[in-house]
C-alpha cells in the first residue's frame, strides 16, 4: 500500500489515478510552464505552473479556495500537486 506525506499529495494522486488531470507543457525563459485542468466532483480547475532548470516551483496559479487563500506559503494546493505530478508521469516515464 502506498502512502503518501500528506493530504494534498494523496488527493492529488487520486485525481491521477482517475484521469483526471490533462496537462501541456512548453519551454520559457523561465524554465518550463504547465498549464493543466483538474476535474473534482463538482468543478474543473484550471492551473498553472513555471518550473526553472532546478526544477522548482517558481509560480504557480489556481482557481481553487485553498490557493487563493494561501497562495503558495502552505505549499501547492492539491491540484496544482496534480499537474505538476501528471506532466512528469506523461514525459517521464
Amino acid at each position: 500500500k502506498l502512502r503518501f506525506a500528506n493530504e494534498t499529495e494523496q488527493n492529488a494522486n487520486v485525481y491521477i489515478d482517475n484521469g483526471k488531470v490533462t496537462v501541456n507543457g512548453e519551454n520559457v525563459d523561465a524554465g518550463l510552464k504547465l498549464k493543466g485542468s483538474v476535474k473534482t466532483k463538482d468543478k474543473r480547475y484550471k492551473t498553472e505552473l513555471i518550473i526553472d532548470n532546478d526544477q522548482r516551483l517558481i509560480q504557480a496559479e489556481c482557481q481553487c479556495r485553498f490557493f487563493q487563500k494561501n497562495k503558495l506559503y502552505k505549499g501547492p494546493c492539491e491540484h496544482i500537486l496534480a499537474t505538476r505530478l501528471q506532466f512528469n508521469k506523461q514525459n517521464f516515464k
